[in-house]
């Protein structure tokens, strides 16, 4: 798809319009199903499927390859609160065709932590609170360090509720504390 433009546009930007990377995934869960603690380790390939043009400001499409795995835990505490801690770290391919010099970008692994405590207001609905860091990441376009290391953490706050046994409403709103 990529970027297009119709017959009778005449801005500069034109519209935009595409596919994102393809992403493939699927956890594998360390206890047994109906258990109330659980275990759970998630890959992540991210395939550089999606629209890419160098020459647009954004893209859906990254016209590289990642690779992140994904480790979560929750456990229960007591009858109404529940803990979820989970890690990831994400490994990046590099982009030999970045900006519009077609220069090559390269990238540093990134780490992201996050725990939310949530509290039950019965068997379908909580809310719930979260703290997250991520860290890392820094790029280099053509070897030259960008000096734009993450490190941000994040408060949200939210809510769920189950409306039917598959089927989930999830609200949350956050903030970069830093």
């Amino acid at each position: 798809f990529g970027k297009l433009k119709g017959k009778n546009d005449t801005s500069a930007l034109g519209s935009e319009s595409g596919l994102a990377d393809l992403v493939l995934a699927a956890t594998v869960w360390f206890t047994k199903p109906g258990a109330k603690e659980h275990f759970g380790i998630t890959p992540f390939v991210y395939l550089p499927t999606g629209s890419y043009d160098r020459n647009s400001a954004l893209n859906l499409g990254e016209n590289r390859w990642k690779f992140a795995l994904q480790a979560g835990w929750i456990k229960p505490l007591g009858e109404s609160f529940t803990m979820d801690l989970v890690a990831d770290v994400t490994a990046f391919g590099k982009n030999d065709d970045f900006g519009a010099a077609s220069s090559t970008l390269k990238q540093k692994p990134l780490f992201q932590f996050q725990g939310w405590w949530r509290y039950h207001l019965s068997p379908a609905a909580d809310i719930r609170f979260g703290l997250s860091h991520t860290a890392g990441g820094e790029t280099k376009v053509d070897g030259v360090a960008q000096d734009d290391r993450t490190a941000t953490t994040k408060l949200s706050l939210g809510g769920a509720y189950f409306v039917s046994a598959k089927t989930q409403l999830l609200a949350t709103y956050g903030r970069d504390l830093k």
